[in-house]
């Protein structure tokens, strides 16, 4: 230690650019290091080295969040060379000594040709981990959990609309385009529009003056053919998504309070 997590942690944030490079719409990959390795009968990977990998878990992470450029996930700070990453479950606990949550891990938790590879006991234990992680991080909970299983069309709330694009259709109409919600939270989504002049939003500091151009639209484009605004000026459009789950957002400023609140509450109504 260090040599051999810090070899592993290249070879890790290696493997995550290639996840990114052969599939690029990988948006999050969660990293785990190993089970407890103190009954190995082998030398693969035996303690204090399974121990040991979760600094290399832990450095590479720190490695993304201190602004690394090898595993930037922001396009709008460069090149985007990794997904964004963060801590699956933490799999290790020492042996038969409890963690705070209760795990252990018994010679019986793993298959007794190597003592490393989890026996039916131990991926039980590994299968639990995993999805109380999934149902419980926040960053995970909202798809994989089906919110209403009642509707196969519906499996979690809307998240915020990416990729919002308008282009020229000729003739004065212009299609406005937008990354489809169906793939994250189901095809029983729909999609409420709205939009404005910029020169009034200036003058409101908000979206008071916003008009609700469409609701309940099953998906992405729509095709916007009302004549354009006055010479000088120019037109904007928010979309958001709802279900049964939940009611989506028109996106956030960033700036508190934030004036597309309004919007998401209800003013003016869409539908």
């Amino acid at each position: 230690f260090p040599t051999d997590a810090q070899i592993l942690r290249d070879e890790l944030r290696s493997i995550v650019q290639i996840i990114k490079s052969r599939y690029p719409n990988t948006r999050s990959v969660y990293l785990s290091s190993r089970t407890y390795a103190g009954y190995a009968t082998s030398t693969l990977n035996p303690e204090p080295y399974a121990y040991q990998s979760g600094f290399a878990v832990k450095w590479l992470i720190e490695e993304q969040l201190s602004g690394s450029a090898a595993l930037n996930f922001d396009p709008g700070k460069g090149p985007v060379m990794a997904p964004w990453l963060s801590w699956g479950p933490y799999l290790w606990a020492d042996g038969l000594i409890p963690r705070s949550d209760g795990l252990t891990w018994a010679c019986d938790d793993f298959q007794p040709t190597d003592g490393t590879h989890p026996s039916t006991s131990g991926r039980n234990k590994v299968a639990g981990l995993l999805l109380d992680f999934f149902k419980a991080d926040p960053t995970t909970s909202r798809w994989f959990v089906d919110c209403f299983p009642g509707d196969p069309d519906t499996f979690a709330a809307p998240p915020e609309v990416l990729n919002l694009q308008v282009a020229d259709a000729g003739g004065g109409v212009v299609t406005v385009s937008w990354e489809s919600l169906d793939p994250v939270v189901g095809a029983g989504t729909l999609n409420d529009l709205v939009g404005g002049v910029v020169s009034q939003l200036r003058i409101d500091s908000g979206y008071a003056r916003a008009s609700c151009l469409a609701t309940s639209l099953a998906d992405t484009p729509f095709t916007d053919s009302r004549s354009g605004p006055p010479p000088g000026q120019a037109t904007y459009y928010l979309v958001r998504g709802r279900n049964a789950c939940g009611l989506g957002s028109y996106g956030s400023s960033n700036l508190t309070p934030d004036p597309r609140d309004s919007l998401d509450a209800g003013s003016p109504a869409c539908p």
